[in-house]
């Protein structure tokens, strides 16, 4: 689509999502929605296009829609989900999968084993009762101590006046 070409991926995906609308199995559709949700960030839409994909197993020849719907899992934060994917890929190991391929999947099933291993470990949170509001899943970043306060950006923030849907955030200095 022309507007991917030049970085709306908002207007991209929900071109995508007509062309769904019309025929859910569309594989340039269902491609194009999954890379553009990614890049606009709309995790939910990405992981929906991709899981078609796989299931239906529609243009992963190479196994590359199995990659992709894995690394959406895992930023999602469905880690186990995510390894599960990740183990299928290396135990199917599809006929086109490139070594780079495998060795993405290698990492990503290590990442997720990591991650799994450290979302809910209480040994490693801060023991300050105030650090609740860091941390989310949303993404915070730049922390700037200034004597007894911590100051950092959070990207948690919906902006309201957004007739985008899903609505887009905001970054703002907590």
């Amino acid at each position: 689509a022309k507007s991917q070409l030049e970085g709306d991926y908002y207007a991209s995906m929900i071109y995508y999502q007509r062309i769904l609308a019309a025929d859910s199995f569309h594989l340039k559709a269902l491609q194009g929605a999954g890379e553009t949700a990614t890049r606009y960030g709309a995790f939910e839409v990405a992981e929906s296009a991709y899981q078609t994909l796989v299931d239906r197993k529609l243009g992963n020849e190479e196994g590359l829609m199995t990659l992709r719907l894995a690394e959406t899992k895992f930023r999602l934060g469905k880690f186990a989900e995510a390894q599960q994917v990740y183990r299928l890929f290396l135990t199917q190991k599809p006929a086109g999968a490139t070594p780079d391929a495998l060795s993405l999947a290698e990492k990503g099933l290590a990442d997720c084993i990591w991650a799994d291993s450290v979302a809910y470990n209480t040994e490693l949170r801060a023991p300050i009762a105030a650090l609740a509001k860091i941390n989310t899943e949303y993404s915070d970043f730049a922390p700037l101590a200034v004597d007894d306060t911590l100051y950092y950006s959070s990207y948690r923030f919906p902006y309201e006046k957004d007739n985008n849907n899903p609505k887009r955030h905001l970054i703002k200095v907590q």
